[in-house]
């Protein structure tokens, strides 16, 4: 286990794999940010699609996949990717 110095100042303990601090310390491009450009959603356009399923959750109403499909479809042509 390490510990960690949160902003607060208080510690905490969380597991870790050996390699996740070297890889953070040295810079390395997470994962997802390096695989950015391949997404057709901007990280602003996904934000909207999560909240707006959410949305449609907290009603009553989780949209299935293909409903989501969808009105990620729509946000994609209103931004004139086709």
């Amino acid at each position: 286990m390490q510990a960690f110095i949160l902003a607060s100042g208080l510690h905490e303990r969380r597991t870790v794999s050996q390699s996740f601090l070297p890889t953070c310390l040295s810079g390395t491009t997470s994962r997802r940010a390096s695989h950015q450009h391949r997404q057709r959603l901007t990280l602003l356009q996904e934000g909207f699609l999560v909240d707006w399923i959410l949305e449609e959750d907290a009603r009553g109403y989780p949209p299935p996949h293909a409903r989501a499909r969808e009105m990620a479809n729509r946000i994609l042509r209103v931004n004139g990717d086709d």
